[in-house]
């Protein structure tokens, strides 16, 4: 498999109302992306629940190669998943 992380109908949102709804996304290991949009366009959301700082309110992804369904994790953890994350886009 060479895919760094792959979204499956990713459901999240704040106070009870959803900021990202059905979010389809996959990320091969050596490519580049770029999310643009404009402010609260929940990016920042998007980042978070890629390194697992929030858990999504349904859907799936794959991380490091297993299907989750959800996530948590402590500071230091997604620090490290994050510096993974960047070294996985700077890998060729």
């Amino acid at each position: 498999m060479n895919q760094l992380a792959v979204m499956r109908d990713v459901v999240f949102g704040y106070d009870e109302r959803p900021c990202l709804d059905g979010v389809e996304l996959e990320i091969g290991r050596g490519e580049f992306i770029a999310v643009t949009g404009q402010n609260g366009a929940a990016k920042s959301t998007l980042l978070k629940l890629l390194l697992g700082i929030l858990k999504p309110w349904r859907g799936r992804f794959i991380s490091r190669g297993s299907w989750k369904t959800e996530r948590s994790c402590q500071s230091a953890m997604c620090h490290s998943r994050l510096l993974h994350l960047i070294a996985a886009f700077r890998a060729r």
